[in-house]
C-alpha cells in the first residue's frame, strides 16, 4: 500500500517497536504520523477510542499498542491482560470500520520474543499460551 500523503495512526508508536516502525514509515513520506499517548486516549475505553479516531482522522492504522506487565505479571493476571489487549484491538477495528479507514494493520504475531531465562522456573508453554491468546484473537479480527 502506498502511504505517501496519508495520515497514519500508530498506536504504541512511542514504544520500542513503535518508534522503529514510525522511523520506517517516515521514509515513505506520509502526510502525518499520529502517535497517541495513553494518558489522553485509553484505548480500552470505547469513548476514548472513538475520540482518537475522530481527532486524528487516519487513512491507515498500525495497531502496536499493548498492555504489558512482564512475564510474571502476565501469568498472575492473565485475564486482565487478555481482556485489555483484546478490547483495544476490537474497539479500534470497529471504530475504524465505522469511519471507513482504508487499512488496519495489526502488529500482533503468534510468536513472541521472550528472554532466554525465565524467573522462578516458570513454564515456557504457559507463558507462550498466555501471551499468544490475545494475539490470535486480535489477528483473527483483521483477516
Amino acid at each position: 500500500m502506498h502511504i505517501a500523503n496519508k495520515r497514519i495512526l500508530v498506536t504504541g508508536g512511542a514504544g520500542f517497536l513503535g518508534r522503529n516502525v514510525c522511523d520506517a514509515l517516515r521514509k515513505r513520506n506520509p502526510a502525518e504520523i499520529i502517535v497517541p499517548q495513553k494518558a489522553q486516549y485509553d484505548l480500552t475505553e470505547q469513548s476514548l477510542a472513538r475520540k482518537l479516531l475522530d481527532d486524528s482522522r487516519p487513512d491507515v492504522i498500525v495497531h502496536l499498542a499493548a498492555v504489558v506487565g512482564g512475564i510474571s505479571a502476565n501469568l498472575e493476571n492473565p485475564g486482565k491482560y487478555f481482556y485489555e489487549n483484546a478490547v483495544m484491538g476490537i474497539l479500534l477495528l470497529e471504530e475504524a470500520r465505522k469511519r471507513g479507514v482504508g487499512k488496519f494493520a495489526n502488529g500482533y504475531r503468534k510468536r513472541r520474543m521472550f528472554p532466554t531465562a525465565l524467573p522462578r522456573k516458570l513454564s515456557w508453554r504457559k507463558v507462550k499460551r498466555t501471551a499468544g491468546n490475545t494475539a490470535r484473537a486480535s489477528s483473527r479480527c483483521c483477516r
